[in-house]
Parts: C-alpha cells; structure tokens; sequence
C-alpha cells in the first residue's frame, strides 16, 4: 500500500507519545537474542524455568532476569500449578 506524504503525516499524527513508546519498550524487549530463544520455545508450548535453562544451556538466574522483564513487558504469562511456575506467551500473536 502506498501513502503519500500527506497520509504519512497525518497517520503518524494520531499516533500519542504513549503508544510509541509501548512500542519502543516492546523491540527493545525483543532485541535480545536471549529472550528470542525463550520466545521461541514458549511459541511451541508452555514451560517451566528448569525446561528453557535445559534447553538454551544458561544460567537460572539468567533465565530468570530475561523472564522477569518478558513478564513485565506483558509478552509472558505464567500460572501456577502445585509448586511448578508454568511460562507461555501472553499473546499468541507473537
């Protein structure tokens, strides 16, 4: 689809400070290579930090740093099940 340069402007206008900075946070989040790794495994199928550690071969606290900002970027969920922290994508459209 081609814009002219009247439609970009006023497309990119409506656009609020807040939203392009969700935005940014959310690429900043995904540009590292750690935390593509854990996307990418939890795209198949929900896990637990033991699963993903065994997988890409780091470090718990690592994995654990990299899982707390996902959760707090809203890109992970996790839900509890006896004394197992299950991980998944929040949103499927990832």
């Amino acid at each position: 689809m081609d814009m002219t340069i009247e439609e970009m402007k006023e497309w990119y206008c409506t656009l609020p400070d807040e939203a392009l900075e969700a935005l940014s946070n959310q690429f900043k989040l995904l540009s590292e290579p750690m935390r593509m790794k854990i996307l990418l495994l939890l795209a198949v199928r929900e896990q637990t930090i033991q699963e993903i550690v065994k997988t890409v071969d780091a470090k718990q606290t690592n994995i654990s740093n990299h899982l707390a900002l996902l959760l707090e970027g809203n890109i992970v969920g996790k839900r509890r099940n006896g004394s197992k922290i299950y991980y998944s994508l929040a949103d499927k459209s990832f």
